[in-house]
């Protein structure tokens, strides 16, 4: 049976805790003093809407737990009031949540209601439940990500601490933060631009040498280290879609020998039908591998791609630091030497050195911190990746072990 166009859209979906991904990207150590999470979302066409269940004994809060609705544009304006706050240049501030993003999925659904008309009724349900389970993984991985920047804000000893975190927590009403535009997206363009130009002109500088070995160590591995994560998160990407391209093209094929078995004699008919059910189950199997590749391996790389980069402008704010010392230093030595504004140079001098302490500080504990987060959730989700691709090579082997059983039990 085939099918004309058929309009396809995608549902709306309402996602509570208990549906969530079993794996977050990070292991954040519990503090029962504050307990953030999402309970509930909802995906709408145009935007998504997360109620944000708070937790906790600390005098600030008028109530010990509460609940607000919040859009992804707050996440953006929180992670932003951070980025911009003096007092957290030594810190490392977790990456914002990436913007949801389901215009692949519906133009796939789409295209596959305007596709070809010689597909069967069945493969059509099947194409469409892959998408639709498809767009569900994306929801749920979008609502992973806001929650766990949430979680490493909770779990850090300064940022939680911030008032605007306060405000996102526990103000009731909207918000009113709109998304960015054209002239301030542009805006936030061209200062990228100046921070890397700024970034070049200090290592550049005549003079201007790093002062600790920990640093230079760090500065050297996380550029290297970020562009490795880089590349390898595009490899991941490519496997994990190989595995769902196959998925995909199992559905055809699956359909195929079901109408062959429809059309032979007897003894052929089983077998064709045999192996069409084979080909189902291994349909759902290289699903799941794609599924789990994506969770365990795809996004774990991701995310701690950006939270590389979220490293490495901590150490560009400190090497700002550095030269903003040694350039108050020269000061004060004209100063001196023309024994003119001596005081408010060395005042000028005093500051920029306690700040380039006070961050450097910081910065190396923060580093060590990276590290150690970075090696406990490598370490657990690669474990957890092997065993799944154990049991689905398992599963799989015992699926063709038993069809092949079958097949040469026929008379």
């Amino acid at each position: 049976m085939t099918r004309g166009v058929t309009e396809v859209t995608l549902p709306s979906w309402t996602l509570s805790v208990g549906q969530q991904p079993s794996s977050i990207p990070v292991d954040l150590m519990a503090d029962s003093t504050l307990q953030v999470e999402i309970s509930d979302a909802v995906s709408e066409r145009d935007k998504v809407k997360f109620t944000v269940q708070t937790k906790s004994c600390l005098p600030h809060f008028a109530q010990t737990e509460f609940s607000v609705v919040r859009q992804h544009e707050d996440f953006i304006w929180l992670h932003e009031a951070y980025v911009d706050n003096e007092e957290y240049a030594g810190v490392i501030i977790p990456p914002a949540p990436p913007r949801p993003d389901f215009e692949a999925s519906r133009e796939k659904l789409q295209k596959l209601g305007e596709g070809d008309s010689s597909i069967t009724r069945e493969e059509f349900a099947k194409m469409k439940q892959e998408l639709e389970a498809e767009y569900l993984a994306i929801f749920k991985k979008t609502v992973a990500m806001h929650e766990v920047f949430l979680q490493r804000l909770a779990a850090h000893p300064t940022l939680r601490q911030d008032h605007n975190f306060f405000v996102f927590l526990e103000y009731g009403q909207d918000l009113s933060v709109r998304g960015k535009n054209r002239k301030e997206l542009l805006g936030g363009f061209l200062r990228n631009i100046v921070k890397s130009a700024d970034e070049a002109l200090i290592t550049g500088m005549s003079g201007l040498k790093e002062v600790d070995d920990f640093f230079e160590h760090e500065r050297i591995f996380l550029l290297e280290y970020h562009s490795h994560i880089r590349d390898a998160c595009l490899r991941a990407d490519r496997v994990m879609r190989s595995h769902k391209s196959l998925a995909d093209d199992y559905i055809p094929i699956s359909a195929a020998l079901n109408s062959l078995g429809a059309q032979e004699v007897n003894q052929l008919k089983m077998s064709f039908h045999k192996l069409a059910e084979l080909f189902e189950r291994l349909r759902k199997l290289e699903g799941r591998v794609a599924s789990d590749e994506d969770l365990k391996l795809s996004d774990m790389l991701r995310y701690y791609m950006r939270d590389s980069q979220a490293a490495k402008d901590l150490l560009y704010r400190r090497l700002r630091a550095l030269a903003d010392y040694e350039n108050a230093n020269k000061a004060l030595d004209r100063a001196r030497t023309r024994n003119r504004e001596v005081r408010p140079a060395e005042s000028h001098q005093q500051l920029c050195c306690q700040r380039f302490e006070h961050l450097s500080d910081s910065a190396k504990q923060e580093l060590m911190d990276f590290k150690s987060r970075r090696v406990s959730s490598f370490r657990k989700n690669l474990i957890e990746l092997a065993e799944l691709e154990l049991k689905h090579a398992k599963a799989s082997t015992l699926l063709l072990q038993n069809t092949l059983v079958a097949l040469q039990g026929e008379p």
